[in-house]
């Protein structure tokens, strides 16, 4: 049963603008039709309408016409979809139905995404600018029994424009603030009757959001500058009647300059400052602490305050084969993929406060093999059937070291044991000869690579999957599907602590810091097979209506901590195993079309189970990943397309999410008990007594983060053309609703990382000529610049900076700040 909530949207402006869309569509005018939109879901090109799963698809000129141009701006036109950055460029998520898994890590992701039919393994690996797309398919629910890579959520499907017969193009350009110019372009054309080619490629550059105050106007001020670039081949041959083949060769590169990571304001205490300015003090931390603090009194002013700004180079490139070779009625098809991704973050600040204190630098490495073979039966009989087979291999590599900056030593660990001292009643004198003692050793240890982890990752993956559909009337549909999935991974994990005062405290090193443990596991292994499957009946009642219902299951392969751990987590029984996560979902949808096919109406219910859900969380210091019992997702999705008039198109999506986990006693504690248990463990090895207990918080009916109960998204267009030139004109606006919701990146649902429910406005206008042959436009995006948090993570090292508060149990947050106002103009042309 779906549980009533507050969170309903109530903005005038919702009210308005659905009641408008309401009357639009009650309109009897002569318009045209919704136009047919041809998918693959189901590894055959079919119409939207006929495919029985909840699928939100984004045809190219969608894309265009809208100006999205990343997978992140793509999630707020979807219902239950979201995309998120974090703190590194590499560590992004994708949440369908409010379940999603960081990407940096050796997790494999819950929802996959396929280009032109090939696995890419991370998300972090489709950040980059998005071009020229034949249409994006945004799938719900487990998509095993059909995609070679399992797809335990769902799926993106995406699908680039293939090559065509005659000689074609189109050119983009467009500029607007934050000195943002974006180039893309296509061409097509065929070489001979039998070959055809098709080149793509798109650069854009922009200056960063954000500002760093404490560099003022050197090289670091920028905070967020972006670059890429990307360039696509296609070559199709159809060197028989019934063989084409389509090879395909991509790379792109991206440079960026961090993002804007604020100080919450309303989570800061003027203690917290004091402990800031003593910690970070250049002279005397007791008498006279004098140290600057991160820019905390305004929110959300692209404002940062720190040592320098993060950096990161990500590259990738991949070749791929598409061979359908028809024998009689049926078709084999095979698909070869092979990808390679890097990413260097250099340079990156991660306690982000102005002093030179640790630097992260981290380099992810993964390598690519994929092979699947599919046989589809023909269409229109009584049966129809796709079988596949898959192979999967994957190499990743994490290599992470930490470098303690020129202020680490001196005067930061000075100033940190001094005021320790000094809080168990030593003199001035004393806490400062001692800790400068241990500054001084400090120093003399490993500055580079002061703490080095290595993780190695290999994966081979089998399956035999295969879906068979019962036409048993001319309406009435049965279909079965069954995949079996043997996977195979094993690993390697090294952690090296290289300066003592990154080691854990002892008897002969007391003044330590523990930011990791060495460790040493050159033999992981997780072995599993698994069988899911899916049940799915439609029936036409009459024609354009379809009603439908699946269950289908689903699984998410268990794997290891890739991250080290300092010894509290050890302590705390941290593995560097976690088990598989596995899914039962069940759907229950409409889809039919009204008003002579003027409006298009798609709804569906579904309820999900997720058992030992891969929760990765984070507690200041540690990154881990835990198996959650119970989680149960459900909720409704409406899809609404309506063109009441030949002038008007409309799109209007909503969501309801309910969340609860249904058994969640052991969810990480807030900072401040966290903080507690660490100088309780401390404590415990000097002193001899045992340390208390873990402290755990019971989340056990609570909601999953990232998971608003609401979402809307909303498109009007108005267009025209002048009856005497044929000059057309267009206005378009959007609007996007979220309600409030948990944005923590660790799953402790700490009231401090809610974002509160928030709307965006886009607008844009244009003309276009009287063949479409060419448009020019101008667009603003976040038409009233609001303010928003895409993740809240607590403040690096806040339990050991004492940013914590005892009573609320919270502390410091910092807040990963959404895109602000952007404007420009964009001129195209087609040829």
């Amino acid at each position: 049963m779906i549980n009533s909530a507050p969170g309903t949207p109530n903005n005038p402006v919702i009210l308005t603008l659905t009641v408008f869309v309401l009357l639009a569509v009650s309109g009897v005018a002569a318009a045209q039709v919704i136009e047919e939109i041809i998918v693959t879901a189901q590894k055959r090109e079919q119409s939207l309408q006929d495919v029985p799963i909840s699928i939100s698809t984004f045809t190219g000129e969608f894309l265009e016409d809208s100006g999205i141009d990343t997978l992140q701006q793509l999630g707020q036109y979807t219902p239950n979809l979201s995309l998120a950055f974090s703190s590194q460029l590499a560590n992004n998520r994708i949440v369908l139905r409010g379940v999603g898994s960081v990407g940096n890590s050796a997790i494999e992701p819950s929802v996959a995404v396929f280009v032109d039919g090939i696995y890419i393994p991370r998300p972090s690996s489709v950040i980059g600018t998005l071009t020229d797309l034949e249409i994006v398919e945004v799938l719900r629910g487990p998509q095993g029994t059909l995609f070679g890579r399992n797809a335990s959520m769902g799926a993106l499907n995406i699908r680039t424009r293939k090559p065509g017969d005659e000689f074609s193009g189109d050119i983009r350009a467009s500029y607007g603030n934050y000195n943002h110019v974006q180039v893309a372009g296509a061409l097509s054309g065929a070489f001979s009757p039998e070959i055809a080619g098709r080149v793509a490629f798109q650069y854009s550059d922009r200056n960063g959001y954000g500002q760093n105050s404490f560099t003022e106007n050197g090289s670091d001020s920028d905070v967020g500058k972006w670059e890429d670039g990307s360039v696509r081949g296609k070559l199709f041959f159809e060197p028989a009647p019934d063989l084409d083949i389509t090879l395909t060769a991509d790379f792109s590169r991206i440079i960026n300059g961090g993002g804007v990571i604020e100080v919450l304001s309303d989570t800061v205490q003027p203690e917290y400052l004091v402990a800031l300015r003593r910690f970070l003090s250049p002279t005397d931390p007791l008498t006279m602490p004098t140290g600057e603090v991160p820019e905390a009194a305004h929110g959300f002013d692209n404002n940062v305050h720190q040592d320098h700004r993060d950096y990161a180079e990500d590259e990738q490139w991949g070749i791929a084969g598409d061979v359908n070779w028809r024998i009689g009625e049926h078709t084999v098809r095979s698909l070869t993929g092979y990808r390679k991704w890097y990413n260097d973050t250099l340079n990156e600040s991660v306690i982000r406060l102005p002093m030179d204190l640790i630097r992260r630098v981290t380099f992810y490495d993964v390598e690519t093999v994929s092979q699947e073979l599919q046989l589809l039966s023909p269409t229109g009989g009584l049966i129809e059937y796709v079988a596949g087979a898959y192979f999967y291999r994957e190499d990743y590599g994490i290599d992470q070291a930490f470098d303690q900056g020129p202020d680490f030593c001196s005067p930061f660990v000075g100033n940190l044991f001094a005021s320790y001292l000094a809080s168990f009643n030593f003199s001035p004198q004393a806490a400062n000869s001692i800790a400068g003692g241990v500054a001084r050793d400090c120093v003399r240890g490993t500055q580079r690579d002061a703490v080095a982890t290595r993780f190695r990752q290999d994966v081979s993956n089998y399956a035999l999957y295969g879906q068979l559909t019962l036409n048993v009337t001319e309406q009435l549909r049965v279909t079965g599907g069954l995949r079996w999935t043997d996977s195979n991974k094993e690993g390697s994990f090294l952690s090296l602590v290289n300066n003592p005062i990154s080691a854990p405290p002892s008897p002969a090193n007391p003044f330590a810091l523990d930011l990791r443990i060495p460790e040493q596991h050159p033999d992981l292994e997780y072995d599993e097979e698994e069988i899911t499957w899916l049940a799915n009946v439609s029936y036409s009642p009459v024609e354009n209506l379809m009603l439908f219902a699946t269950y289908a299951t689903g699984f998410r392969s268990g794997g290891f901590n890739p991250e080290g751990f300092d010894s509290v987590a050890q302590a705390a029984g941290a593995d560097r195993v976690y088990d598989t996560e596995t899914v039962d979902n069940i759907e229950v949808g409409a889809k039919g079309g009204m008003f002579d096919n003027r409006v298009v109406v798609n709804l569906n219910y579904f309820h999900t189970e997720i058992d030992d859900l891969q929760d990765r969380r984070f507690d200041g210091v540690n990154f881990l990943m835990q198996n959650v019992e119970e989680l149960t997702q459900q909720g409704v999705e409406l899809d609404i397309q309506a063109r009441p008039v030949d002038q008007l198109y409309t799109v209007l999506g909503v969501s309801y999410l309910d969340s609860s986990f249904g058994n969640f006693p052991n969810a990480t504690s807030l900072p401040a008990d966290i903080a507690a248990y660490r100088t309780s463990v401390q404590l415990s090895r000097f002193l001899g007594f045992p340390p208390m207990e873990l402290p755990v918080r019971d989340l056990t009916g609570d909601r999953n983060h990232f998971s608003p109960q609401w979402q809307l998204p909303l498109v009007a267009e108005w267009s025209d053309r002048s009856p005497v030139h044929g000059l057309g004109w267009f206005v378009r606006g959007e609007y996007q609703y979220v309600s409030g919701q948990n944005v923590g990146a660790d799953t402790n649902q700490a009231p401090q990382t809610m974002q509160p429910g928030y709307d965006i406005v886009n607008a844009r206008l244009g003309l276009r000529g009287a063949d479409d042959g060419w448009e020019i436009s101008g667009f603003v995006r976040n038409v009233f610049d609001q303010d928003y948090c895409q993740v809240i993570f607590i403040q690096a090292l806040a339990t050991t900076l004492s940013l914590v508060d005892p009573v609320t149990g919270g502390g410091m947050q910092r807040c990963v700040v959404g895109a602000p106002r952007v404007w420009g103009v964009e001129a195209s042309y087609r040829f």
